[in-house]
């Protein structure tokens, strides 16, 4: 006869076992990790954040995407000289730093979009060309 087991008490007792082994996802953030396909992110040893969209990476603030700005500043440092540290994780609310680097995200996602659906006039490329154009035509 085989064994039939509760599948919500199962799922419970293993919590409770990986908890006690320190394998219970946390969100605490000490130095996050973009991979080099950019698509996932290591955020500590216990969480993964997978499946992050191409459109991400073509947001771009300066030389660098949103999210890589925000690896970049979340995370935990120490001045070695002064000694002091710069803990960006909140006690109150662990789950600031995950919660903002999907806001990242998503903002990324629908700028890109918006971009994209902008007339050619308005490309980046269009308004430069246009602009070296009246440049040439200012100096004949």
């Amino acid at each position: 006869m085989p064994i039939k087991i509760d599948k919500k008490r199962a799922a419970a007792l293993q919590s409770y076992y990986d908890t006690l082994a320190g394998f219970a996802p946390h969100h605490r953030v000490e130095k996050m990790k973009l991979s080099k396909d950019k698509t996932t992110l290591i955020v500590n040893k216990s969480l993964t954040l997978a499946s992050i969209p191409p459109e991400v990476s073509q947001y771009r603030l300066g030389n660098r995407s949103a999210l890589e700005w925000v690896i970049d500043q979340y995370q935990a440092s120490e001045d070695k000289r002064s000694g002091i540290k710069s803990d960006p994780n909140r006690e109150e609310d662990e789950q600031y730093i995950v919660r903002l680097v999907g806001q990242v995200v998503r903002v990324s996602v629908e700028t890109v979009k918006i971009v994209d659906a902008l007339p050619a006039e308005f490309s980046p490329i269009a308004t430069n060309d246009a602009e070296a154009q009246n440049v040439g035509e200012a100096s004949a």
